[in-house]
């Protein structure tokens, strides 16, 4: 229902950045507005591990918001 709504794609990234960030954060003892953590190859974990599952559900809410700036871009 709200898959194609900007607002609710950026709402679920910014819910998904954060949990990444404050799991990224707590077990690399970083900050979590540390701007260099996404870029960090130890920020997406371990496969199975908490901190990949946090990885890429950011990472597929990321693709979803853009989708979604893409389709008000054309609209």
């Amino acid at each position: 229902m709200y898959q194609n709504c900007p607002a609710s794609a950026q709402i679920l990234f910014a819910a998904a950045d954060a949990t990444w960030r404050t799991e990224a954060a707590r077990l690399l003892d970083r900050r979590v507005d540390d701007p260099t953590l996404d870029r960090c190859p130890e920020a997406k974990g371990q496969p199975h591990s908490l901190l990949r599952i946090a990885y890429e559900a950011r990472a597929r809410a990321f693709a979803g918001w853009e989708r979604s700036r893409d389709g008000e871009a054309r609209a």
